[in-house]
């Protein structure tokens, strides 16, 4: 759910736990039976450890190498957090194909498709020409299967980022109109769902219809993270289209704010900081606009110097 202190936090649900004495003697146990938010510390140094460390422990070498479903699906979700919480790409390419592996290893067609889509979506943040073929091959396996949330969930992103192509209007508008027919009362699949129809209206140069559906998206969850803040991006993006360039600058500090008390890193988290700087200098303030530009390039270089495969690094730097 967001950083604070250098420390992050989760929602995770708590039956109890343990907390050392005072002096070495034992430790006290602590009932708390709901869901709470916590940097999954807590229990550091008793006898059952933190969760964290708990957590851990689940997934030694050992398993991973012998139970290729176990590696698929850890590896999947750490594909998740680099891509959609750390704003990371070539650390999410990294885990994803890994979780490809996985999927081969295990002969299951689902969970193969599933890591597919992850790595191709990964691959085009990182800039790779082939990577909406790609995502049309994993699309392709899942679309044979039958009708799973898990990969309604994966074809919608697969759909949001083949928006961006105004080219791919059929296809997705296919991929939206099928997933939410059977996913009616899913708030966050129509969220999506808006928000690619969005894209594709902005592609096609119609504002005024980007922004009401982008606009719906919003009215949806107001306060989920980390799409939220590719939604607000995505509005002040259609606001300064139609020239309305204050209310685009609104949208932008709010997009920022946000942005900051998630620890100044999510999903799509340059999108927005591009979208701040262009709001900034469309309303004449060029020095707060250059400030947030540099800051923007720092962050861009950075991740860019991680990249170790120098062909990556220059795709990345170019996309």
């Amino acid at each position: 759910v967001g950083a604070r202190d250098g420390h992050r936090f989760a929602i995770s649900s708590i039956a109890e736990f343990l907390v050392p004495c005072d002096g070495g003697g034992g430790d006290t146990l602590y009932r708390l039976d709901r869901v709470a938010v916590t940097d999954l510390e807590t229990g550091r140094g008793s006898a059952r450890t933190s969760l964290l460390e708990r957590i851990t422990t689940l997934f030694p070498p050992e398993i991973l190498e012998r139970e290729p479903g176990a590696k698929m699906w850890l590896r999947f979700g750490q594909c998740r957090q680099a891509r959609l919480l750390d704003s990371d790409p070539w650390t999410g390419r990294q885990h994803a194909t890994e979780s490809v592996a996985g999927g081969v290893q295990s002969a299951n067609r689902r969970w193969l498709g599933m890591a597919q889509a992850d790595l191709a979506l990964a691959e085009l943040e990182l800039g790779a020409p082939n990577g909406e073929a790609l995502l049309r091959e994993a699309l392709q396996t899942l679309g044979s299967l039958q009708e799973d949330s898990g990969s309604d969930f994966v074809s919608l992103h697969a759909a949001l980022a083949l928006a961006e192509n105004r080219e791919n209007a059929g296809e997705v508008r296919a991929i939206v109109g099928m997933v939410l027919a059977r996913n009616r009362d899913n708030a966050y699949f129509r969220l999506v769902g808006h928000l690619a129809l969005s894209y594709l209206a902005s592609a096609a140069g119609l504002y005024t219809e980007a922004e009401a559906e982008i606009r719906a998206a919003l009215s949806l969850f107001m306060i989920t993270a980390p799409m939220r803040l590719a939604a607000l991006a995505q509005l002040c993006r259609v606001l300064l289209h139609q020239r309305r360039h204050q209310e685009a600058r609104t949208v932008a500090e709010e997009a920022l704010s946000a942005l900051r008390a998630r620890g100044d890193v999510s999903y799509q988290d340059l999108r927005v900081r591009l979208c701040a700087v262009e709001a900034r200098r469309a309303t004449g303030d060029l020095a707060a606009a250059k400030d947030e530009l540099r800051h923007a390039m720092t962050i861009l270089t950075a991740r860019a110097e991680r990249i170790s495969d120098p062909l990556w690094r220059e795709r990345y730097l170019e996309n």
